[in-house]
């Protein structure tokens, strides 16, 4: 018993220092993510994502909408170890698409996209979950 509140008490203060132990089954990759994407080419601003990914071995799949607009995109994309990289695919044209290459640590993503448009537009982004 008080061998039960002596661990008790340490992983009170593990969680009291930020360093909360992860959920158990909790994926690397898969899930619900939110946050700034920057357009860094020819300076249109910021915009929200909301993106949601399964992941299936290597293999993701998802979906992405920016809610200012109401676009919905397709993603399909590979994970290996954290790079992640990766198409979203507009699901009303789907001649446009945005490459995105990325890290994933933790409960953050980050990297950088790019589309095909004419000139490109492109930059970087910052996901929570």
């Amino acid at each position: 018993m008080k061998l039960a509140v002596m661990i008790t008490a340490a992983l009170c203060l593990l969680a009291m220092a930020g360093c909360p132990a992860p959920e158990a089954g909790t994926d690397i990759i898969a899930g619900s993510w939110s946050g700034a994407w920057t357009e860094t080419y020819v300076g249109i601003g910021d915009f929200v994502a909301n993106v949601t990914i399964v992941r299936n071995g290597s293999t993701l799949t998802g979906t992405a909408v920016t809610p200012v607009n109401g676009w919905t995109y397709t993603i399909a994309g590979t994970i290996s170890g954290a790079t992640v990289s990766g198409v979203l695919t507009y699901d009303v044209n789907p001649s446009y698409q945005i490459t995105v290459t990325g890290t994933v640590s933790g409960n953050s993503l980050t990297g950088t996209w790019e589309d095909n448009a004419v000139p490109p537009w492109g930059g970087n982004f910052s996901m929570t979950r």
